[in-house]
């Protein structure tokens, strides 16, 4: 917040954490069609669920919760409509790790489930930290910058390649930085977002997304793939 001094006075400690996009909600909806589940027979839905009973079947997905039973979709089950349902402001956003909090938390991406990624980056983020580490209520251990970058390399290139994205969006950018399209990269963004409107529009009927639910996983998969390349390239 050191940078925003004029904001920097409003609030007294910002802590961000890693994002490397959101999807909508019609991802979950199609799951609960295809699951078959009665959306006012709905408990509670998890997502990233981290119950044991489910690390076997790829934890970290989608728990469902109905009166009476359970409805599970593995992490890469689920993923698999993330880049379908990829909000367009996500498309565009260039941060992916809080860069201007004081302090940021992500995944580490390690094999342990257990443990958060830590940045500190201002002095006011180092002083809590370091009273926290006093008083008991964190124990860290140091990583070296490397090792993160090497994690999160493919999230990190996907957010600070957005600019491109953005002038593709809204025909301009900000004058401090000089960004040109090639004809190959004008071409993707565009098959991309037309897929995407095309997609995102039949969703929202619900009679016509209760036949997509009919279409194999391995098609999904494959228009998955396909916008991957598209939008990433």
């Amino acid at each position: 917040m050191e940078i925003f001094p004029e904001i920097e006075k409003k609030i007294k400690y910002c802590i961000g954490l890693f994002c490397g996009y959101r999807v909508n909600f019609l991802s979950t909806y199609y799951w609960l069609d295809r699951l078959g589940v009665r959306y006012n027979m709905v408990k509670s839905i998890q997502y990233r669920a981290k119950s044991e009973r489910y690390w076997s079947q790829g934890g970290g997905g989608l728990l469902v919760k109905q009166k009476g039973r359970d409805f599970f979709v593995s992490k890469r089950n689920f993923s698999v409509f993330d880049p379908i349902f990829l909000e367009k402001s996500c498309t565009i956003c260039n941060d992916y790790t809080s860069e201007s909090a004081d302090i940021s938390v992500g995944d580490t991406r390690l094999p342990t489930k257990k443990e958060s990624l830590v940045i500190v980056r201002t002095k006011k983020g180092k002083k809590i930290i370091n009273n926290c580490i006093k008083d008991n209520y964190l124990e860290l251990k140091k990583i070296k910058p490397e090792i993160i970058i090497k994690l999160h390399l493919s999230s990190i290139n996907y957010k600070k390649n957005s600019l491109k994205r953005f002038k593709f969006l809204t025909s301009n950018v900000c004058k401090k930085y000089s960004v040109k399209l090639s004809f190959s990269e004008f071409f993707r963004y565009y098959n991309y977002f037309l897929i995407n409107k095309f997609i995102n529009q039949f969703f929202q009927i619900k009679y016509i997304r209760k036949l997509f639910r009919k279409i194999p996983l391995i098609m999904w998969r494959v228009l998955s793939y396909i916008q991957v390349k598209l939008v990433e390239g």
